[in-house]
């Protein structure tokens, strides 16, 4: 079942990234897109749909601590989307997201060549905060973090 899990995870997280590849040339961040009034219904939408399958997918794999991490990095990517990027609780969720995201990382990197994944995952972090605190475009930074996290989840589970 993991398998058909993936799979379902894969097609709806299809549509948030198509609208933010739609949308990524007159934004400034990937959170500007997600979290914007027009768009943020959908998003918001696909996304609980996507965790669906994903918690169900943790279910499957059988690791209570992976389950927990994915649990709070879910329901606090809900929130920050449901929450201005402007405001600083944006952030805080986002920083949260991220914690979740290195957490789940480390914990699943049992041998040596996939440390590059979480070491990845802190330098393109530690990019995104230097842009932040120039005043700038950060959307590139922010789409490597969710990539290099997807191939991760990828590899992992075709690993297992």
């Amino acid at each position: 079942m993991k398998n058909v899990w993936l799979l379902c995870m894969i097609l709806v997280y299809m549509i948030p990234i198509g609208i933010v590849a739609y949308h990524y040339n007159q934004h400034d961040s990937v959170s500007s897109i997600v979290c914007s009034e027009e768009l943020r219904r959908i998003i918001l939408i696909s996304m609980i749909l996507m965790g669906v399958f994903t918690l169900l997918y943790e279910r499957e794999r059988g690791d209570l601590i992976s389950g927990l991490l994915i649990l709070l990095l879910l329901i606090s990517l809900w929130i920050m989307v449901c929450i201005k990027e402007t405001s600083r609780w944006h952030y805080v969720f986002a920083l949260l997201v991220f914690i979740c995201i290195f957490g789940f990382m480390v914990r699943h990197t049992d041998r040596g060549w996939l440390w590059i994944f979480p070491i990845l995952q802190g330098v393109f972090f530690i990019s995104l905060l230097l842009r932040l605190r120039r005043k700038q475009n950060i959307f590139l930074d922010e789409v490597a973090l969710i990539a290099n996290f997807a191939i991760f989840y990828l590899v992992v589970h075709f690993r297992t």
